[in-house]
């Protein structure tokens, strides 16, 4: 027998040619090979050689009668250029020697199904405005069947969707905002120009660096100063004597005034305003009657100024959206009819009524300018500047409406504007009230008036008559476009926790009737969800009426001019029926003419109100019901560890969760999402189901409470979970609570113990080791008892009418808020720390100037990202460095005995068959696109042709190894957002489509696996160059493969939104066939977060487990699937009402009520199943066959030879900075990619370690 040279190569030591060089690196290795001629003919004979057998084998084939596959002449098949589609469940998979065994005698053909493809679509931005003469034609649905509709004749003249990239929709891998923004010397022009107020172009460029490149310098910044000072355009000589502090002064200070031809017209600056307060003193006092107090001078500035500085600034005003308009939604659940979709403000119909009105009322006298709502979204909340000390801030920031939430959730798009900092009553005044009332001074309701008082004095500064009558009259700007329009201010929200919200309602707190929007008594807030409650909150709706005003009136009367107490009976009599105080509205007084209702601005705070309220209150009273069974299961709890998920989405949890120290709102948040398998199994058995249930419901509420957009089918199911939010935390309340004696935890012990020293200005130290004071008052922890009796638990029932008339609560909720927290805060390192307020408005007005500056004195860049925008238009990236690679015999003899590693090489050249059978066109080349073999066969739908995994070679023999995968996808919400999948750490756990049972499965379990999707866990990530020699065109040319290689979760019992349970699974015995297989990276829909089952113990007590590769030593008997572990992950499991989740099939056999009725979604059949405890002893039949996975059919597509796939000969690493950006949302990924079609994906590097 002739032998065979070709199998030489794979029998050749690491970095040696066949010649018998030896090369120290692969690229060296590779380059010599282009040029070796004893490689050349070796393959060359290899080739020739296997093309004889594919030919004789054909001969064979067509003698015994098998069918000829279609157009088997290469030369026909060059002229007709037919597209063939491929049935993969006709490919038969069999050895050379099946060829010569009867018919009768060979091993039964199996139909291996692949997973379902998973269709990964871009997202896109709103559908394009309708072209034509009025009236305006119908627009048709974008890809995701979005339709914006206005409600005029004609399209509005500016469309800031025009201006969104690709980069702007992708929420975790984008590039920086805009190219603008990047300062460097080479962006200035080269011509002679001004760069006032500094010198020069290198004066410019320091300032604006330090100004505007952080308060503590990075390495990023680092790097942009060297780029500065290293530019041949940089003279340290024009910086030498530059007069910073005149420039600085400049920058800070008012330009009213100033005529400076870079001064921006519409910038006003900062005001400075003193702020007197009426004092009310009693007939008792010392001097009754009122005395005028000089409380503060606050520094603000005109809303109006603000207004007009971001309409006329053109870059952005390229976001600015003058017109609003409804989002359309044509469900597939629902052909035909056209949903109302909910997100932005400028959708929402509260912008659309006060658009509607503007238009319907009679405009100004002579003008014809477009009238444009500008919204106005304000917030407000009292923050520490320090983390030691008692320095605070009470800022008040403004943001617009018609501008996106997505930029208005992102500090780096500076689009907050600082327009206030309140004072509060200083020291002094203290001095000032007790001098004048005598004894033993004022009284507390005393001072919390005059707190109300200074509140809504600082409020009409802001409030004035410069914006009540531009709310009349509207104010005639000129646009950053260029053109004139006439536009008025509307106040639509006011962000605030309760405290604040009581003063700006100008209500009590904590009354007998606490809401802030509706006259609910405190006793009846229990009756959440109840139809009496939904009707009471319509019916007794707060309204600024002419009664309200008057009783507030004969209140101040009696206390000012009759010199009543603040407390005093008469005003009680007036004022407490509805919880109102003494104290005139600014909004009221202001605005109440002009139709306004305050009371309507005060929106729900999903930060403050539940996950800080609702949450906090349940999850503490749920630790003191397990203090009260057993002190010691609270160390259980702490030491139910949660594996973290996402690169910010599940943090890592604290050693002692249990004692809530230095916790946010996030650490509660992630809680929330993992509370089920934590709390599983640590409570009696009565009361184990009731509160798994509500805490099922409570996840599941605030999931869907946080979506970033809603349609009407996905609120209805909200107002239905709020219904059996109400009944969970009534049965909670009356059943659970009322069979445990439940007393303080010890960290509310301490608390409270703090407070009163405080209070009794005892030392805290003293009084929390006991002291005398204490012991004297009280002993040991108090009795506490959970209170569903509170505004916040009554909150929960407005979310559904919230979202439905303003939008999402993401665009109005406090978190914006506090996330600009930090921008006050890292200035504040800046000043002196004496009149820092002053200093902190002239660092605001430089860096806000200075990147105004930046863009005038920068000319406009038409640089692109097409690198970035492609890396985030890809599914998935895997590294191209092949510096870490393996031999795969010698992977194997490693690994010998592991039950991972059983049938590893058949396996995976099984895999590499189905994805080049798929690949083959008609002729005979192959789209790098779709990972194909060259050479490959062109497959006839139905004829079953035989494919031989010995045809498949690997080049050098080797398997490249990475360590880490970015999968991107499209969210819900239509965003673009990537997950990490890095097989060192927990973070490893993936989820593809599937439809179908999985064959390998007994009867028992098939009614269960109703569901559309499987789970693994990734245990390497993978390339190998193939080379395929059984095609009738032979291609010696190898072929990049991306693969996974997976160990496959079984499912034990399906989660039910019926049964408030979540999705139950197992690692199948290792020793089963499909317990482990490979998979294709485009397979991937996203990872997923699989939690231990931690009541069912660990598989391996002694933590001695069986498969190294696997590293199962510490796995579990059962998992969970976090379904509530994001957004994007909740909308996945209820199928069709997922915007976004294009390629996610959809309920066929579901009618859209089931989807719309609330808990009736349900993906599975509910079948009660006792848990499974899953171990290696235990015997689950499988059949012979592989892990099935749903049949796939892929249209071929025709290429051109010169697109054919080519040889990757260097493949160098290039790694890409992954950095945050302010903390933001959306962090970036900037980085070049180049497109390598030679190896089937254009992925770029950004492994971690493994490719360095």
């Amino acid at each position: 027998m002739i032998p065979y040279p070709h199998q030489h190569i794979f029998e050749t030591p690491s970095n040696t040619c066949l010649c018998g060089k030896t090369f120290a690196q692969t690229s060296a290795l590779n380059n010599h090979l282009r040029s070796c001629r004893v490689t050349k003919k070796t393959v060359s004979f290899g080739l020739a050689r296997a093309k004889e057998l594919w030919e004789n084998r054909k001969k064979k084939l067509n003698t015994e009668g098998v069918p000829k596959p279609i157009n088997s002449n290469p030369k026909e098949r060059v002229a007709t250029t037919t597209i063939i589609d491929v049935d993969l469940d006709n490919i038969i998979v069999q050895s050379p020697s099946d060829f010569n065994t009867p018919v009768a005698l060979r091993k039964g053909i199996r139909n291996r199904k692949l997973p379902k493809r998973y269709l990964d679509i871009l997202p896109c931005s709103a559908p394009s405005l309708p072209s034509g003469e009025p009236p305006m034609p119908q627009d048709s649905p974008n890809i995701f069947g979005l339709i914006r509709k206005y409600t005029g004749n004609k399209p509005p003249d500016h469309d800031a969707e025009d201006h969104l990239t690709f980069e702007d929709l992708c929420n975790r891998c984008s590039a920086p905002t805009h190219p603008a923004d990047r300062l460097t010397s080479d962006h200035f022009s080269t011509q002679s120009q001004s760069f006032l107020p500094y010198p020069n172009e290198s004066s410019f460029a320091l300032g604006h660096w330090y100004w505007n490149e952080g308060q503590q310098k990075t390495l990023s910044g680092f790097r942009k100063l060297v780029e500065i000072v290293g530019n041949p355009s940089f003279s340290p000589s024009d910086v030498r004597h530059t007069n910073w502090d005149q420039i600085n002064s400049l920058l800070a200070g008012s330009q009213t005034e100033s005529d400076a031809e870079w001064v921006d017209a519409a910038d006003e600056g900062w005001n400075i305003t003193e702020i007197k307060i009426n004092v009310p003193f009693h007939r008792d006092t010392r001097e009754p009657g009122s005395k005028i107090y000089s409380a503060a001078s606050l520094y603000h500035r005109s809303l109006i100024a603000v207004m007009r500085e971001r309409v006329a600034d053109p870059h952005d005003f390229r976001y600015f959206h003058i017109e609003p308009y409804e989002l359309l939604w044509h469900s597939p659940l629902n052909p035909g009819q056209a949903i109302h979709v909910h997100g932005e403000l400028y959708t929402s119909e509260s912008f659309l009524r006060a658009h509607i009105e503007l238009q319907q009322s009679i405009g100004e006298p002579g003008c014809q300018l477009t009238r444009v709502i500008c919204a106005f979204m304000l917030w407000s909340d009292e923050t520490h500047l320090t983390s030691f000390g008692a320095t605070k801030l009470w800022p008040v920031y403004a943001f617009f409406g018609n501008e996106s939430k997505y930029r208005r959730g992102k500090p780096s798009c500076n689009s907050c504007n600082h327009v206030a900092y309140f004072e509060k009553l200083p020291p002094e005044f203290t001095d000032f009230a007790s001098a004048l009332t005598g004894g033993k001074g004022p009284v507390s309701q005393f001072y919390t008036h005059c707190r109300r008082e200074l509140f809504h004095e600082q409020l009409k500064v802001l409030v004035d008559d410069e914006f009540v009558d531009a709310w009349k009259h509207g104010v005639v700007v000129k646009c950053g476009d260029g053109i004139l329009r006439r536009f008025y201010p509307r106040i639509f929200t006011y962000s605030a926790d309760y405290p604040e919200k009581v003063l700006l309602a100008s209500i009590r707190d904590k009354g007998c009737r606490p809401c802030p929007r509706c006259l609910v008594f405190k006793q009846e807030i229990r009756n959440l969800g109840l139809p009496k409650d939904r009707q009471q909150r319509i019916q007794l709706a707060r309204v600024d009426t002419l009664q309200r005003r008057n009783k507030v009136s004969s209140a101040r009367r009696i206390i000012y001019e009759e010199n009543y107490r603040i407390n005093s009976a008469a005003v009680e009599r007036i004022l407490k029926e509805e919880s109102l105080v003494p104290t005139s509205n600014t909004f009221s007084e202001r605005l109440q003419t002009l139709g306004f209702n305050f009371f309507d601005i005060l929106v729900v705070d999903l930060l403050h109100e539940f996950e800080l309220g609702v949450w906090k209150a349940l999850f503490t009273h749920l630790l003191r019901i397990l203090s009260a069974i057993n002190p010691l299961v609270l160390n259980i709890l702490d030491q139910r560890k949660v594996p973290s998920f996402g690169e910010s989405t599940i943090r890592s949890f604290s050693k002692n969760t249990s004692e809530m120290k230095q916790m946010a709102a996030r650490d509660f948040e992630d809680i929330l999402q993992c509370s089920i398998p934590v709390f599983d199994g640590l409570f009696p058995s009565g009361h184990q189901t009731p509160i798994m249930q509500l805490l099922f419901l409570c996840a599941h509420w605030h999931g869907l409470a946080k979506l970033r957009m809603h349609s009407d089918l996905t609120l209805k199911i909200l107002d239905n979970l709020t219904t059996q939010m109400g009944d969970a935390f009534r049965f909670f309340s009356d059943h659970v609570c009322g069979a445990y004696r439940t007393r303080e935890l010890p960290c509310e012990e301490n608390a409270r113990r703090r407070r009163q020293a405080k209070k009794d200005k005892q030392p805290a130290d003293l009084v929390a080791k006991g002291g005398p004071y204490q012991q004297k008052k009280e002993v040991g922890p108090k009795l506490k008892a959970y209170n569903m009796s509170t505004y916040k638990h009554h909150a929960l029932g407005d979310y559904v009418a919230h979202i439905r008339g303003r939008g999402t609560t993401d665009s109005y909720s406090t978190e914006p808020g506090e996330l600009e927290h930090r921008t006050p805060k890292a200035r504040y390192k800046r000043t002196d720390k004496r009149m820092f307020i002053k200093q902190l408005t002239q660092i605001e007005r430089r860096q806000i100037r200075l990147r105004r500056l930046k863009r005038k004195y920068s000319p406009p860049s038409n640089s692109t990202t097409d690198k970035v925008e492609k890396s985030a238009k890809e599914h998935y990236h895997i590294g191209k460095c092949e510096s870490l690679y393996e031999d795969i015999g010698a992977f194997l003899r490693l690994h010998v005995g592991d039950p991972a590693v059983k049938d590893f090489f058949p396996n995976l050249r099984a895999h590499l068959m189905r994805r080049a059978g798929v690949a083959a066109t008609s002729q005979g080349t192959f789209s790098s696109q779709l990972d194909t073999l060259p050479g490959s066969i062109d497959l006839s739908k139905t004829t079953p042709w035989p494919v031989s995994h010995e045809d498949v070679f690997f080049k050098h023999n080797r398997i490249y190894h990475h360590k880490v995968m970015r999968i991107n996808y499209t969210t819900y919400d239509v965003r673009r957002a990537q997950d990490t999948i890095n097989i060192g750490t927990m973070r490893r756990d993936i989820m593809v489509l599937h439809e179908s049972q999985p064959d390998h499965l007994t009867d028992c379990f098939k009614p269960l696996i109703s569901h559309p999707y499987l789970y693994a866990r990734v245990l390497g990530i993978f390339h190998v160059n193939a080379i395929y020699t059984g095609g009738i065109t032979s291609d010696p040319r190898p072929t990049r493969f991306d693969l996974l290689w997976v160990r496959w979760f079984h499912t034990i019992s399906p989660g039910s939104w019926d049964s408030h349970k979540l999705e139950s699974v197992a690692f199948p015995p290792m020793a089963s066939d499909g317990a482990f297989g490979f998979l294709d990276p485009k397979d991937v829909v996203r990872s997923c977060h699989i939690i231990p089952n931690f009541a069912s113990g660990k598989r391996f007590s002694d933590g001695q487990g069986l498969s190294p590769c696997s590293r199962d030593d510490n796995d579990f008997c059962q998992y969970y699937v976090g379904r509530f572990v994001d957004r994007d992950m909740l909308m996945r499991y209820h199928p069709g009402l997922g915007i976004g989740h294009v390629g996610v099939p959809n309920p066929s056999s579901s009618s859209p009520s089931q989807h719309t009725a609330g808990m009736e979604v349900d993906l599975s059949e509910s079948v009660s199943l006792e848990p499974i405890s899953m171990s290696p002893e235990e015997n689950i039949h499988f059949t012979n066959d592989k892990r099935s996975l749903g049949p796939e059919k892929r249209e071929l597509q025709q290429s051109d030879e010169e697109e054919q796939a080519s040889e990757p000969d260097d493949q160098d690493s290039d790694h890409d900075a992954y950095s945050d950006h302010d903390n933001d949302a959306n962090f970036n990924l900037e980085g070049d990619s180049d497109s390598l079609d030679s190896i089937g994906s254009s992925s770029i590097d950004l492994d971690e370690g493994y490719d360095d």
